[in-house]
């Protein structure tokens, strides 16, 4: 599972916060999370082991992880996920994210 965490000191519980993760290819969405998890702390994930299908095995892919705030588009990050026969991997992106 690739996860990335967000942090926002003016709203340090993401309230409003939402994200979704699209394959840039196709704009296939992949994940949407509305909360963030606690394990990593405000972590939410960009894709998983479920996405290997869409993401094609043994390849490397974009995707767009969208923060939105309240329903709106506050900042886009893009990843390089590579897989193999069962698992993803991050080539590139950022492990933490600030909304500041």
């Amino acid at each position: 599972m690739i996860t990335v965490e967000l942090s926002n000191t003016g709203n340090p519980d993401l309230k409003g916060v939402t994200t979704r993760s699209l394959k840039v290819s196709n704009g296939e969405i992949l994940k949407s999370d509305s909360s963030p998890s606690s394990l990593p702390n405000n972590g939410f994930v960009v894709v998983d082991d479920s996405n290997l299908k869409a993401l094609e095995f043994n390849k490397t892919s974009e995707v767009d992880f969208e923060i939105s705030k309240d329903g709106k588009l506050i900042k886009t990050v893009r990843f390089s996920i590579k897989t193999d026969c069962c698992h993803v991997n991050k080539q590139n992106g950022p492990d933490t994210v600030s909304l500041d």
